[in-house]
């Protein structure tokens, strides 16, 4: 799954904690087999991480994937106080995701996050009927506003060039367009725009390009309003053989099975 995509993610909460630590306060070195993603409120913490050592200050998210190394221990003068989320990250197909984040990103004190790991909290700890289905919920709602959080901070701090090609994008999908017209448009040789497009986004132009088409496809296809050969050619595929291919790969089946009421015949 593409991490930019965050429309297939299924978070499940197996672990949450308001932490208040104490001078005591540690994690022993262990390989983790869940997602760490803890958000920072006050206070400061030593974290190594797969050999790296970082210090986590209030505002901080930190992000720690499936599968990696990791160790804490507080700061005697300075504990931190922290929510804890231990998640895993998985789309529709089970396949585990990681998301576009840094070890630590600081997104500032943000009340709207506050609001729903209190509520998370709430519902965690009251274990009431039913509670790790609306823990799951509110997991969606905290990761999602992180992330928008961390999309708008990504946008202040872009090349303008880069994010003005994407907004372009969004707009003429349908259009073919090419990594030598936008870097023509801005004077810039096409390899020296390439890097920097993928420096930013981490993906290529083509590849984000292809995610913007695929993903305007979707909600077309799900609109019921249109075939599969209408969809293609709105979105900027000249080949239906090809976009069917590509959307397969991307998304784990066939065009048709999104259209409401298709079913595909054996």
């Amino acid at each position: 799954m593409n991490v930019y995509n965050y429309s297939n993610l299924v978070p499940e909460v197996h672990y949450f904690i308001h932490r208040k630590c104490t001078p005591e306060w540690c994690i022993i070195p262990m390989t983790i087999p869940f997602t760490d993603f803890t958000y920072v409120v006050k206070g400061e913490a030593v974290y190594h991480i797969n050999d790296k050592t970082y210090i986590a200050h209030a505002g901080d998210i930190i992000y720690i994937p499936k599968g990696s190394r990791r160790q804490a221990e507080c700061v005697a003068d300075d504990l931190m106080e922290c929510y804890a989320v231990n998640l895993m990250f998985k789309d529709n197909d089970g396949q585990d995701v990681r998301l576009p984040l840094d070890t630590i990103t600081n997104i500032r004190q943000q009340p709207k996050i506050l609001e729903i790991l209190h509520e998370l909290e709430e519902v965690w700890t009251g274990r009431e009927p039913g509670y790790q289905l609306k823990a799951r919920g509110l997991a969606c709602l905290y990761v999602a506003e992180v992330m928008s959080v961390y999309e708008k901070k990504f946008s202040e701090q872009a090349d303008p060039r880069i994010t003005e090609t994407i907004k372009y994008m969004r707009k003429h999908y349908k259009d073919p367009l090419s990594i030598t017209g936008a870097a023509d448009y801005y004077g810039l040789h096409p390899n020296y725009y390439g890097n920097l497009f993928k420096k930013i986004t981490g993906v290529s132009f083509n590849q984000k390009l292809m995610e913007i088409r695929l993903e305007m496809a979707r909600n077309m296809l799900y609109s019921g309003e249109y075939n599969v050969s209408q969809v293609a050619a709105e979105c900027g595929f000249s080949d239906i053989y090809y976009f069917s291919k590509v959307f397969k790969k991307a998304v784990g089946v066939n065009p048709s099975l999104l259209i409401p009421g298709w079913t595909e015949v054996s």
